[in-house]
Order: C-alpha cells, then sequence, then structure tokens
C-alpha cells in the first residue's frame, strides 16, 4: 500500500482513510490469488501466536516477528536473490524462501552449511 504524498499529514496518520481505497478491492484480491498450504514456518507462527508450545526451536526466543524475518533472510541468502533484495521477489518466491530458511534453522548444521557456503562464495568473489 502507497500513502499519497499530496495527502495531508493528518490524513496520512489516519490509517481508515489511508486503507480504504485498499478494501473495495478485497474481493476481486481474494479471488485472484491462488490458494496454497500452510508452511511449517506459517505453521509455527500461528502456534506462537496462539501461545502453543509447538516445537523445541531457538527461533522461540526470538521475537515473532524478528523470528519469521530471520527465516525469510535466510531463505533468500539460501536462494542466492539477495543480490535483488526481497523486493525483487514475488509472494510466491517469498513464501518458498521463507520455508526454505526454516527448514534450513531447524538443526545447527544447517545454518552452519549455508554460512560456510556463503563464505566461500564471497572468497571466491574476493568481497
Amino acid at each position: 500500500m502507497t500513502v499519497s504524498r499530496n495527502q495531508p499529514f493528518r490524513l496520512a496518520q489516519d490509517f481508515v482513510s489511508v486503507i480504504e481505497p485498499t478494501i473495495a478491492g478485497l474481493d476481486e484480491l481474494k479471488t485472484s490469488s491462488g490458494e496454497q498450504q500452510f508452511s511449517e514456518a506459517e505453521t509455527y507462527l500461528l502456534s506462537r501466536l496462539a501461545g502453543v508450545a509447538g516445537i523445541d526451536h531457538w527461533l522461540n526466543d526470538v521475537r515473532v516477528d524478528a523470528a519469521m524475518r530471520v527465516c525469510e533472510m535466510v531463505g533468500v541468502a539460501a536462494a542466492r536473490v539477495a543480490q535483488g533484495g526481497t523486493q525483487s521477489l514475488s509472494e510466491r518466491e517469498l513464501h518458498s524462501c521463507t520455508q526454505s530458511g526454516f527448514q534450513l534453522l531447524q538443526t545447527e548444521s544447517g545454518l552452519n552449511d549455508l554460512c560456510d557456503e556463503l563464505k566461500r562464495e564471497c572468497t571466491r568473489k574476493n568481497l
């Protein structure tokens, strides 16, 4: 969602006035978007939000928003699309990256292996 720069400041701070144009198109968005199953990462997130003790994971010690962002960024790095940043990814690609990041973070070796691979790549590119 984009806030018009021509809006007076007080209106830009008014959530209802900002979101109102988007609400009219929700039915169309729902119709045009495809369905997909919850990933393990999303199931984990829903459990955390519900306060249900899920899997024993170090991400439990991190704020929910930060935990999901870590999964997303690890997945993006693993997919080697980090050069373009997350803005260049489609929703489906970002969904896939978040899930793969979550899977990599299940074990200490998953993250270590990724870090080793990134280090080799940086060394190869003289970064």
